[in-house]
């Protein structure tokens, strides 16, 4: 971002549900995430998080990120037990110096440090099972896709393959949360953050005529009702998507039927 010029979309200018959640979701794999480990790429995370954002947080949302850390402690199943309460007193603290007078300061979309809350969200969310975590890749899309680098791109691919790779490695299906409902979401996140699986591919269209598109293949479990058995079978198969559509409308099911491709 320090190279590129920064215009006005490119800066966020207030806080919303996206930005509540990727606090909230990277607060919790933080708190997981064992100090002096690769893993822990954002050491300084608690200060730069309420230096940034507190300002412009809603009471209750402050709240809810301060409830989390407390029964986080409370619960005292984790073994990072002191990153967690360093995160609750760095809030409480915020809580003291921050007053409704400090304003919020605008920042760039995808800098440095936001894009460390976008990485830790997904790696905390792509394990989980929950409509959240399902939700997060074509939130991240609608939201911030157009303002990544390739590099930042690339790291998230990376990050989502090693998830993949560990599972492999430990004789688990390399499928994203339930494969049956929170699996496909992830497989198109990852298919269009990287970039080395896209393609260009020629696809009729309903007119008649042949367009070249930019395409990315999944392979993905996907469900067809049987009539004879009156149940839902679910098979994986290779799905190929049209990377502008899925960019556009990333909650819906773009896809290129074998019968439009052009040999």
């Amino acid at each position: 971002m320090s190279t590129k010029k920064i215009n006005d979309n490119m800066v966020e200018n207030m806080l919303g549900d996206f930005e509540n959640t990727i606090m909230w979701m990277s607060a919790r794999q933080w708190m997981w995430t064992p100090s002096d480990t690769v893993q822990d790429f954002e050491p300084s995370y608690p200060l730069k998080l309420v230096k940034r954002y507190w300002s412009g947080l809603s009471h209750n949302q402050k709240e809810r990120l301060i409830l989390d850390c407390s029964r986080e402690i409370d619960y005292d199943w984790s073994d990072t037990k002191n990153r967690t309460k360093k995160l609750l007193d760095t809030y409480k603290e915020a809580n003291e110096v921050f007053d409704e007078d400090v304003p919020f300061i605008p920042y760039p979309k995808c800098d440095e440090f936001e894009f460390s809350l976008i990485r830790l969200a997904v790696i905390y969310a792509c394990k989980r099972q929950t409509i959240a975590s399902a939700s997060l890749p074509p939130s991240i899309i609608k939201n911030r896709y157009k303002y990544m680098s390739e590099e930042q791109k690339n790291i998230i691919a990376n990050d989502l393959k090693e998830y993949l790779n560990f599972k492999d490695n430990n004789y688990m299906s390399m499928r994203f949360g339930n494969e049956k409902i929170d699996d496909k979401p992830w497989q198109k996140f990852l298919g269009a953050m990287d970039i080395t699986r896209h393609f260009n591919l020629k696809i009729k269209q309903d007119d008649g005529t042949v367009k070249e598109m930019v395409c990315f293949k999944c392979n993905v479990i996907n469900g067809k009702w049987n009539f004879n058995l009156n149940i839902n079978e679910f098979s994986s198969e290779d799905v190929i998507y049209p990377l502008n559509e899925y960019l556009e409308y990333p909650d819906h099911e773009f896809y290129v039927p074998n019968n439009f491709i052009v040999e």
